[in-house]
């Protein structure tokens, strides 16, 4: 099952009656939106290099912005979040930015007493529907899986 709106993608996998996976996907980092950015900060630096002489401004510019797409790829874009539920074993929770960094955490079945959600998923400005779709789905399957 594939549910998809203009921002996100849900994706529920069944590999067999104890075990799904339900992934959610975001469109992927855009190249125009990080060039806008990039040729932004640069012309407001050359802007004040116009206005002080200092070549520094120029350099310093240069440096936050490449710094800050490194953190902003690594650290904070997410391109997809899945969770992997086999009833007997556990659930695995993974975060996929979009440098290629995976952050994956596992916990056993036997440490897992009562599931709450939280928060809805929230990578990118998503519409009402989807989150709650999505909300639903991890509700259901808290439901049938951890409520015993």
């Amino acid at each position: 099952m594939e549910e998809r709106e203009d921002c996100i993608a849900l994706q529920c996998r069944q590999y067999s009656a104890s075990c799904r996976e339900f992934s959610v996907r975001c469109q992927p980092v855009q190249l125009r939106s990080l060039s806008a950015a990039t040729c932004s900060v640069w012309l407001a630096a050359y802007w004040l290099f116009v206005l002080t002489q200092n070549s520094m401004v120029l350099s310093a510019a240069i440096f936050i912005t490449l710094i800050g797409l490194i953190v902003y790829l690594h650290f904070v874009k997410i391109d997809q979040e899945s969770l992997l539920v086999i009833a007997s074993l556990g659930i695995q929770m993974t975060s996929s930015y979009a440098s290629g960094k995976e952050n994956t955490t596992f916990i056993e079945m036997s440490r897992v007493k009562d599931v709450v959600i939280n928060e809805a998923i929230y990578m990118m400005k998503c519409r009402a529907t989807s989150v709650s779709t999505v909300s639903h789905l991890l509700l259901a399957l808290s439901t049938r899986y951890f409520f015993y």
